[in-house]
């Protein structure tokens, strides 16, 4: 049968139901693409976001603790160096913790050795603390003052350099993955 022999009422019934296919055939595609999405937002927001919002805190809490220990290894006033040593303890603490809640988080190679890259700035970073702590206990405050400046400010430097190296890598990935 033509279209032409078609009475107006078949027509438009049969325009209507081919309208009506493609508007379902659309509809399933918008579900099934914001589905696909969602789960992406998902995956961000459980892993990448959290790994990275995890390495902010970590770099905020080096900032926070190489000042404190910086004034530590330089003050001469024995109650104020246990005070700072006291609040460089509870934060290597919290390092300590958010350093073993991202570690098992990282599976792809290039973040694994960030984090081993980190592992030898923190080991570095801490000996060096422990070395300038060993010298202001001595009494020697020049010596701790160019201690500082020689030894343990690049070693801090170390460390946050490879804080960010991370840090960047998992926004890379947020971006590249969003």
């Amino acid at each position: 049968m033509r279209i032409s022999n078609m009475r107006v009422g078949m027509r438009l019934a049969y325009a209507f139901s081919i309208i009506l296919v493609i508007m379902i055939i659309m509809s399933s595609s918008v579900f099934l693409f914001t589905k696909k999405i969602q789960t992406n937002v998902d995956e961000i927001l459980s892993q990448y976001l959290v790994k990275e919002r995890l390495v902010e805190e970590w770099t905020e809490l080096l900032y926070q603790s190489s000042g404190k220990s910086t004034s530590a290894i330089t003050t001469n006033d024995a109650e104020l160096r246990k005070n700072l040593l006291a609040a460089v303890k509870q934060i290597g603490v919290r390092v300590s913790e958010i350093q073993s809640t991202v570690t098992p988080m990282i599976h792809l190679g290039a973040g694994k050795q960030y984090l081993a890259n980190i592992d030898s700035a923190r080991a570095n970073y801490y000996a060096k603390l422990k070395q300038g702590m060993a010298i202001a206990d001595s009494g020697e405050y020049e010596k701790a003052n160019d201690f500082v400046q020689a030894e343990f400010l690049p070693a801090t430097n170390e460390y946050c350099r490879a804080l960010t190296q991370l840090l960047n890598f998992q926004k890379g990935l947020i971006v590249n993955n969003g």
